[in-house]
């Protein structure tokens, strides 16, 4: 009679299992997942191998495929509260949010008592930001589990987004007093530490979170960050660089290093959010004069605006990646492989270039309108942590508004816009309109627009980039726990000429960033106060 492993008996399923239990506890990955996904094969209902699996692929970093294992897993026992507990940390890790904190919160129903899970909601609340509601579930945590060094650390991390650094300070503290050898825990606490500028103990914090584990990510990246708002370029690169090759997932070979690449193809890819394009898009000319063809790979959304920029042979959008270069490099690397110091910045202003006849249809537009004209943009995206402090209210544009001779002109898009009809009774602010940008492209009627105005007031934002290499007068107003691009105190900014920055001196307090700028401009407009 005829064998065959697909009729193995349970015996030889339970041996794969529990070797692929052994395997998992020595940290053998790949053997491990052989294991399991030959224990499945045979016998396709025993959940126990189905989540141990989705462990394995999950410590392999193969996240998509993890998530496939702990659903199949809920399949065959729906009240498996750690399959849940996964389940909701590769959402997490995919960037899905919403999906995870269901998850969390189911298996929460299914085990009232659980802590991990508590705790994990609050981890999670943290990082899309809402950090009251995370504070208080960490809160609740922490009274029940005292001693759980990672609750201490992320509610640190919680007060610091709400920017109360002393409650913060304390929590990072307790929290290395009970787990002094976690590099997460010193990690956070540089983070803390950072956003109070405090620059020599964080980057003292990340160091020590480096030596406790040399993976981890977050601390290289925060590291640079620091070199970074000291204005030090050339210190940032060395941290920068070890962990970009993780960092940029869909391009994994043939790294520009700064070698000579005459007649070679060079593939420039965006890695980050559109402001750090529009501000990373000027180094392109000179990758040209050392004689490289460039294709440059950007957001889609900015296809129409770039193809008006120099120093590339194609442009095409991030979704058309084909893997047809000698070399490629991130857009964001540019000044550190150029080895550009901020007094090196090039001069080229502008580098980005609006459509001429939007130009034209604009002035058209406008050109009735009288005095001083100024667009204006006081939201970020809530998406991103930072942008949370980054944004002011439309009412704090008031004393701006009160000044003689001023017109006011929207160039916000998106979430912020709730606002207009609550405050256009308190000053007159034109709008216009949801159609902006949406038959010509992002960003290509807003260039044109500015291209029309005397000045542009925002908050740190893609639209602060637009206007900067535009080369328009623009004031940014900034939080007092700024962004790494912004140095530390300068009142101007070496990437923009025509940029002049205001800065909160109290966390959260836009009053003083507001009548500042008022103030500046009176004396612009040789009013008196």
């Amino acid at each position: 009679m005829k064998s065959s492993f697909k009729n193995s008996t349970c015996l030889d399923v339970d041996q794969l299992y529990q070797d692929g239990m052994t395997q998992l506890k020595n940290k053998d990955w790949s053997e491990a997942i052989k294991s399991f996904e030959t224990a499945v094969q045979n016998n396709e209902t025993k959940w126990e191998a189905h989540y141990q699996l989705g462990l394995a692929y999950q410590a392999a970093n193969q996240i998509q495929i993890a998530l496939v294992c702990f659903q199949r897993t809920l399949r065959f026992n729906i009240e498996h509260v750690d399959a849940h507990i996964q389940l909701g940390k590769c959402y997490s890790s995919l960037g899905e949010g919403t999906a995870a904190l269901s998850m969390y919160r189911e298996a929460l129903r299914l085990d009232p008592d659980n802590i991990n899970v508590s705790y994990c909601i609050g981890a999670e609340l943290n990082k899309q930001g809402y950090w009251n509601q995370a504070i208080s579930e960490l809160q609740k945590v922490i009274k029940l589990a005292p001693e759980m060094a990672y609750a201490h650390s992320d509610l640190g991390v919680s007060y610091t987004l709400g920017q109360d650094f002393e409650n913060a300070l304390q929590c990072h503290r307790l929290a290395i007093e009970l787990a002094p050898d976690c590099a997460d825990i010193h990690n956070n606490y540089g983070y803390t530490l950072l956003q109070q500028q405090n620059l020599e103990e964080a980057k003292t914090a990340f160091e020590t979170a480096i030596t406790l584990d040399p993976d981890c990510d977050c601390a290289f990246r925060n590291i640079s960050s620091v070199y970074l708002h000291a204005g030090d370029l050339a210190g940032a690169w060395p941290t920068f660089n070890q962990r970009r090759r993780k960092h940029f997932k869909n391009y994994v070979d043939r790294f520009w290093e700064g070698e000579s690449i005459p007649g070679k193809r060079l593939l420039v890819h965006a890695s980050d959010g559109l402001g750090d394009t529009l501000q990373m898009v000027r180094f392109l000319p000179q990758l040209a004069e050392l004689g490289a063809q460039v294709v440059l790979e950007v957001q889609d959304s900015l296809l129409p605006l770039l193809k008006r920029c120099e120093g590339f042979d194609e442009i095409r959008g991030l979704t058309a990646h084909r893997n047809d270069y000698d070399f490629q490099v991130s857009i964001f690397e540019l000044p550190f492989i150029l080895k550009y110091n901020f007094d090196m910045m090039p001069k080229r202003i502008p580098y980005l270039h609006a459509d001429p006849k939007l130009i034209d249809y604009w002035a058209d537009q406008l050109r009735n309108d009288k005095g001083f004209k100024i667009g204006v943009n006081w939201h970020g995206n809530p998406q991103v942590k930072p942008g949370l402090h980054r944004s002011c209210r439309l009412k704090d544009f008031a004393p701006i508004a009160e000044i003689p001779g001023v017109k006011l002109y929207n160039l916000q898009k998106g979430m912020g816009n709730i606002e207009l009809e609550e405050f256009s009774k308190t000053f007159s602010i034109t709008d216009f309109g949801q159609e902006l940008d949406e038959a010509n492209g992002p960003f290509m009627d807003t260039a044109a627009i500015m291209r029309n105005l005397d000045l542009v007031i925002t908050v740190d934002t893609s639209v602060c980039h637009l206007a900067g290499g535009l080369g328009k007068p623009t004031w940014i107003a900034l939080p007092r726990c700024v962004d790494w691009r912004w140095l530390l105190d300068r009142p101007d900014s070496p990437w923009y000429p025509t940029v002049q920055l205001f800065r909160q001196s109290i966390p959260g307090d836009w009053t003083k960033v507001f009548e500042e700028m008022a103030t500046a401009l009176k004396k612009k407009l040789n009013l008196s106060s």
